[in-house]
């Protein structure tokens, strides 16, 4: 266990290790930086840049996976709770909040 934690602090292998993990961390944040300024060039105007929602009917099968999910974990069912309200409850009844996420 206290090699493991050695290993994750970065002490177990000296000064290479850490800036190995200098140099993944620098990696993602410019991954993240790059796919945000991208997505943002790419976005069309008044719209939220994602594609239309597709028919509940066609995914039957990611429904039973999210269930399945939620009775294992109590969280997930939460948020999914929440998240359905937030878009049953704003985005379906707001005609410019349906419209700005093609819902």
């Amino acid at each position: 266990m206290a090699t493991g934690i050695t290993i994750h602090k970065g002490l177990e292998f000296g000064i290479a290790n850490q800036f190995f993990g200098l140099l993944i961390c620098i990696g993602l944040i410019g991954i993240i930086i790059s796919g945000f300024i991208l997505w943002r060039r790419r976005k069309p105007q008044g719209h939220f840049g994602a594609p239309r929602a597709t028919p509940v009917r066609r995914i039957r099968v990611l429904i039973i996976m999210l269930a399945a999910f939620a009775l294992i974990f109590p969280l997930v069912a939460i948020s999914l709770v929440i998240v359905f309200i937030i878009d049953y409850l704003l985005i379906q009844k707001n005609e410019r909040l349906k419209n700005y996420f093609q819902a």
